[in-house]
């Protein structure tokens, strides 16, 4: 007799586990955060300009007498039909010049057409120069769903100018 209540016993504890785990497995939060770190991000143009880039786990920036825009991208791996909510971008912008600026996108390209859209976007260009490290969040996000079958998404850093002072350290991408 004895036996047999601790083996019910045990069974009923047993069965509150299981349905207590099942239960705050469905109560938990779905979203999720996607990191990008600044050395993840590689240089999209590089020529006989003599570009310099640093690239390191704090920090992405060129250097470089050229007097135009640089880009950087990264790749950026996703789960099928996760939605991004939200992107945020961390960089400084310490170059009082116009064009002293960067610009930020998340991407999404077709490879069957060669296509390339955005998701989300900011730009440094209206911020007041400033040693500090800020943050920027994408302002909307465009088609957030993604959809590895036909599509593949990157970053993009566009420097306006190849200067120490506009650095990227990190964004983060919120999804579901």
């Amino acid at each position: 007799m004895r036996k047999s209540l601790r083996i019910t016993g045990l069974l009923a504890l047993l069965a509150l586990v299981v349905l207590g785990g099942s239960l705050n497995l469905a109560a938990q939060a779905t979203t999720k955060y996607y990191s990008i770190p600044p050395n993840a991000l590689k240089p999209a143009n590089w020529d006989a300009d003599q570009r310099m880039w640093t690239s390191s786990e704090k920090v992405f920036n060129y250097s470089t007498s050229v007097g135009y825009p640089l880009d950087a991208n990264a790749p950026i791996y996703l789960p099928q039909d996760a939605v991004i909510k939200k992107v945020t971008f961390y960089f400084t912008d310490n170059n009082p010049a116009s064009t002293g600026k960067i610009d930020f996108s998340v991407n999404r390209q077709k490879p069957a057409t060669g296509s390339l859209s955005s998701i989300a976007t900011a730009t440094t260009g209206a911020l007041a120069a400033s040693a500090s490290r800020k943050s920027i969040d994408a302002a909307k996000i465009v088609n957030g769903k993604i959809d590895n079958l036909n599509n593949t998404y990157s970053i993009n850093v566009k420097f306006g100018l190849g200067t120490p002072l506009l650095q990227f350290h990190g964004a983060v991408i919120v999804y579901e």
